[in-house]
C-alpha cells in the first residue's frame, strides 16, 4: 500500500470484501460441481474431466488470492498494533 495511513476500521472493510468474493467463489465452485453431476448423469461424463480441470484451476487460484489476502490483511492489522 502507499504512505497512506489505513484505519483498523479499511482493514475491516477489506476483510468483509475478501469474505463477500470468497462467499461468490464458493457459490461459482458449487454451480461447477453441479455442471459435473449433471454431465455424468446425462451426458455420460463427456465433459466432466474438462469440468474437472477448471474446477482444479479456479482453486487453486482462489485458494491463493484468498491465502494472500488474508496475510496481507493480518500483516496490516499487526502494524496497528
Amino acid at each position: 500500500m502507499s504512505s497512506i495511513n489505513r484505519t483498523a476500521a479499511h482493514v475491516a472493510d477489506d476483510a468483509l470484501t475478501a469474505a463477500l468474493c470468497g462467499e461468490e467463489r464458493v457459490r461459482w465452485l458449487g454451480a461447477l460441481m453441479a455442471a459435473i453431476s449433471l454431465d455424468l448423469k446425462h451426458n455420460n461424463g463427456r465433459q466432466a474431466p474438462d469440468l474437472a480441470d477448471l474446477g482444479r484451476h479456479l482453486a487453486d487460484d482462489f485458494g491463493s488470492w484468498h491465502g494472500l489476502e488474508v496475510s496481507n490483511l493480518l500483516d496490516e492489522l499487526a502494524d496497528k498494533e
